[in-house]
């Protein structure tokens, strides 16, 4: 049987599964510091990165701002993304803005020990409701969802009524917790 030819400053990524012959197999992510360190005589963890905090479902009336959070620790290299599910729109990578719609852009707050990336919207529209994916690239993808609900479509904004010479009538709907 052929000796496993791993190179030596490679290091396992998920876990390890046998095949239906009996051979042990795993995918493998060559680690370039290991070599050095290893000359060094310093053992080397690569920990994979990891998401910290679920992304909260948002409800948002239209024309307002949001601003979804998605918290990742040990992110090293790899790279964060925000999606729009529905629309199958990939809207940002790492500090980069894809779309080109100009309510959106990205943020994160390097300093935080659990690095958050925060994608914004202005001015949310009825066509941005849906499922918003955030997605770290990792050999197999990790990714999380959180869901952003529009309310408020053909309702009056900013408490601002309708020129009434318009109108014939105004009806006024209080929701309470009666």
């Amino acid at each position: 049987m052929a000796k496993d030819k791993t190179p030596e400053n490679a290091e396992p990524v998920g876990k390890r599964s046998s095949d239906p012959f009996g051979i042990e197999s795993a995918k493998w992510r060559i680690n370039p510091w290991a070599e050095l360190a290893t000359t060094m005589g310093v053992a080397v963890v690569v920990e994979e990165p990891e998401f910290t905090d679920v992304i909260e479902n948002v409800t948002v009336p239209a024309g307002r701002n949001v601003k979804l959070a998605c918290s990742v620790k040990n992110l090293g290299s790899y790279k964060v993304a925000w999606m729009h599910f529905e629309q199958s729109a990939i809207l940002t990578v790492h500090n980069h803005v894809i779309t080109r719609n100009p309510r959106i852009s990205v943020t994160h707050d390097k300093h935080d020990k659990h690095k958050t990336w925060f994608l914004h919207i202005s001015n949310v529209q009825e066509e941005d409701k849906g499922r918003y994916m955030c997605q770290i690239n990792t050999v197999t993808a990790k990714t999380q969802f959180g869901y952003l609900h529009v309310v408020g479509h053909g309702i009056l904004q900013n408490n601002e009524l309708p020129n009434a010479s318009k109108m014939s009538s105004v009806f006024v709907v209080i929701v309470g917790d009666d």
